[in-house]
């Protein structure tokens, strides 16, 4: 469909008619139907397709939409349905891409309506990059019954138009623009907004369709007489648009339970690991942190270094600062116990000692007002998927620093412990002594390391354990000796990684004792340096390996992780050097990368792991790998957070990927079908 031309007559006719829509992009929508299947629903199965108005940008819009019926997954939607191509009728409804305040859905059954709604065009909610606001009603009424405000942290609007020697095609028709902090805490539709949304569905639901939704869109126009360069400033009108109709033949949604059931949120925030518990609150302080009496929720401004053993006994966790890769989340998710970050003011809006709910998937904490409200314990659902687990091409693995969770993530169908991330499998001995206590006492730091790394190697023999050395930060551990005591204002940019060791290498002398020993008898650990900033670090590390024996050992390699964007450049020289395989890191290499700090919001939600800086730099690494025959695999929260990303990942080549616990299963499912698809094109590109 791709490769053909359209009549020029064709090609004329759709331009001119589109002219008509006085608009300077537009979006092409589906509009199918199937006469002899009512009760299938359609809905994300077709994609619309943006484009701007003009001749050639138009023309490859329209057969990339017809290109959809042939995608795969629909090919294989026809098929277990039944649904012969012939049978298939598809229209494309053209319309004007408009700027927008805000867009969303309106549902109904026949008892309520439902309402969603985020600030701009409707790309950030079908996308799931925002949660929109919710509101629910009685049908017949314009009451608020529920409502719900959602997490909007980022708006689609149009972008300026190319110019108009320039080729449209390699001009975006969106842009992405931060929500500000105000708009985040307000609903994107006012009541009087909402009531003409819902008076304007009126005519769809007298129509006697028991169930169905509609996608709608609030536009701001300048009237056409003073325009928009008018010496006394317009006042833009804003215009109601309903844009795409949907019957069901089923519900279409739950309505929310009653006020008796569920409040409006105490606090709300980032959602950093899932699970639901009711539990006390524990507001934690550096004068509250000596004695914690064990099932509480643990409410603090920031996450110190010396109070995260302390998860290990928590029901949950709530942080006003830090981010979805911070050490306190990464460990509740490993834990499996819920936790926020970003709360905003949990600290004075939640009492001591209040019970509470805490419901790490929706990000919020909520009153209890009955013991009955009491939710089960939440853990990774365990249950293998229809027909089993099967060997996947690509590596599976998993992360991992706390040995209590050992037996819960043995039997989980993963190739071995991805990223063993040392200076958190520590905080236990760091607990019940200082650093520099065990530093004095070098023998009993090996034996405790060793007993350690041991309960890894030993569950998981004969899998492969990587075990990352430590990336000691001194902003978030407690400081080496000989290093500076105050710490950089950036700890991402701080004395740390492998030039550690040049400096103290006390530490890692005693993981390399302890290495040694565990690998003599289990002969299933790898090594993976952190953080490495040059070849010469690598070297200096390499020859302190040597003199151990590791390298002589059987089943020994020497990693590193990818995180210092020069890797790119460096890589064909790191594998001189002696590198058996590279572990990217795409927490910091993206922040690098993108002169992005994930710790500020504004800057996390507009550079993330999709940007295509970053794509691109993913793929080079991967591809110069294969190149070079040393395996790559990934290790950071990008393809947890980003599924998509992983077909990409094994397109390219990737070797393995490890994710943490809690995303196991969620991944091998979507490795699996990205291996499908795969092979499925190759086959389609052989024929």
């Amino acid at each position: 469909i791709a490769e053909q031309s359209l009549p020029d007559r064709w090609d004329h006719e759709l331009y001119q008619t589109a002219q008509q829509l006085e608009s300077p992009a537009l979006i092409l929508r589906p509009s199918l139907t199937l006469p002899d299947h009512p009760h299938l629903s359609l809905q994300g199965l077709l994609r619309s397709h943006l484009c701007w108005c003009h001749p050639q940008t138009l023309t490859l819009a329209l057969k990339q939409f017809w290109s959809e019926l042939f995608r795969a997954r629909c090919l294989f939607f026809w098929q277990r349905n039944d649904i012969p191509l012939k049978n298939l009728t598809l229209a494309v409804l053209v319309q004007p891409l408009e700027k927008a305040i805000a867009s969303g859905t309106v549902q109904m059954n026949q008892t309520h309506w439902q309402v969603q709604a985020s600030w701009g065009l409707g790309q950030s909610w079908v996308q799931g990059e925002v949660i929109p606001d919710t509101l629910q009603g009685k049908q017949g009424s314009t009451d608020i019954e529920q409502q719900t405000l959602g997490h909007k942290t980022r708006a689609y609007t149009l972008a300026s138009p190319p110019p108009p020697e320039e080729n449209p095609t390699s001009y975006p028709c969106l842009q992405v623009q931060p929500v500000t902090d105000d708009q985040q805490t307000q609903y994107a539709l006012d009541p009087s907004t909402l009531e003409q949304l819902l008076t304007l569905t009126q005519p769809l639901n007298a129509q006697n369709i028991d169930n169905f939704s509609v996608e709608w869109l609030l536009t701001a126009a300048f009237p056409p007489e003073t325009g928009e360069d008018a010496l006394t400033p317009p006042v833009p009108k804003q215009q109601l648009y309903l844009t795409q109709y949907d019957s069901h033949k089923r519900e279409t949604f739950t309505p929310v339970p009653s006020p008796m059931n569920k409040t409006a949120p105490l606090v709300t925030g980032l959602a950093a690991s899932p699970g639901e518990v009711v539990a006390p609150v524990y507001l934690l302080d550096t004068d509250t942190a000596s004695e914690i009496p064990t099932g509480q929720i643990l409410v603090m401004k920031t996450m110190m270094s010396e109070w995260l053993p302390l998860l290990s006994s928590a029901a949950g966790l709530v942080i006003e600062q830090g981010s979805l890769t911070s050490h306190g989340a990464i460990i509740a998710r490993e834990l499996g116990i819920p936790a926020l970050v970003e709360a905003v003011d949990a600290l004075h809006l939640l009492e001591a000692g209040e019970k509470v709910r805490l419901n790490g998937a929706e990000g919020a904490i909520y009153a209890v007002t009955s013991e009955a409200a009491t939710p089960a314990e939440d853990s990774p659902p365990t249950d293998p998927p229809q027909g089993g687990f099967y060997p996947l091409g690509t590596q599976l693995l998993v992360n991992l620093s706390q040995a209590e969770v050992l037996p819960k993530v043995s039997h989980l169908p993963v190739d071995g412990v991805g990223l063993l991330r040392s200076e958190l499998m520590m905080l236990g001995l760091l607990q019940a002594h200082s650093l520099t206590w065990w530093l004095d006492h070098p023998e009993q730091l090996v034996e405790s390391l060793q007993r350690l790394i041991e309960e890894f190697a030993q569950t998981f023999a004969p899998r492969p354990v990587f075990y990352r050395s430590t990336d000691w930060r001194s902003q978030e551990f407690p400081p080496l000796p000989e290093l500076p005591d105050s710490p950089a204002p950036n700890p991402l940019l701080d004395i740390r990684g492998t030039f550690t060791y040049q400096i103290n290498d006390h530490l890692f002398e005693a993981e390399l004792q302890a290495l040694t020993r565990v690998q003599r008898t289990h002969k299933n650990l790898k090594l993976i340096l952190p953080f490495v900033r040059s070849v010469a670090e690598w070297q200096a590390c390499r020859q302190q390996v040597q003199q151990h024996g590791l390298l002589a050992l059987p089943g020994f390699e020497m990693w590193m992780m990818a995180e210092v964007p020069s890797v790119l450049f460096l890589l064909p020289e790191y594998v001189k050097a002696g590198v058996a395989g590279i572990a990217i890191g795409t927490n910091d290499f993206t922040q690098l990368l993108l002169g992005a700090d994930q710790q500020q919001r504004p800057l996390a939600e507009m550079f993330d792991a999709r940007h295509p800086a970053l794509l691109a730099a993913l793929e080079q690494l991967i591809t110069t790998s294969q190149q070079l025959e040393i395996p790559c695999m990934i290790c950071g929260q990008a393809p947890v957070d980003y599924p998509a990303l992983i077909d990409k990942l094994i397109q390219w080549g990737i070797t393995g990927i490890s994710v943490e616990p809690e995303a196991v299963l969620s991944t091998y499912q979507a490795i699996a079908r990205a291996e499908q698809r795969f092979l499925l094109q190759r086959m389609r590109q052989q024929q």
